[in-house]
């Protein structure tokens, strides 16, 4: 009885899985933004604060794709 047991629940298990599939995305956009920057040596940090805020965008539909990039507050 017990066996029987442990194989309903495996196969149960096993069908699960295919419930939370991951689906292929055909469009989208996706940014990203550097938020947080930090650094031990006084100099470096003072060259890490200036691309704080720099956003990268990738825009994307089916085989084609756009990415921008915003550095500096727009000045690069």
């Amino acid at each position: 009885m017990r066996n029987i047991f442990s194989v309903i629940v495996l196969f149960l298990m096993c069908n699960a899985s295919f419930l939370v599939a991951q689906k292929t995305l055909t469009k989208g956009t996706a940014t990203m933004e550097i938020t947080n920057v930090s650094s031990e040596d006084p100099q470096m940090q003072m060259g890490l604060e200036a691309i704080r805020g720099s956003q990268t965008s990738l825009v994307f539909a089916e085989d084609k794709y756009v990415s921008s990039s915003d550095m500096m507050g727009g000045m690069v």
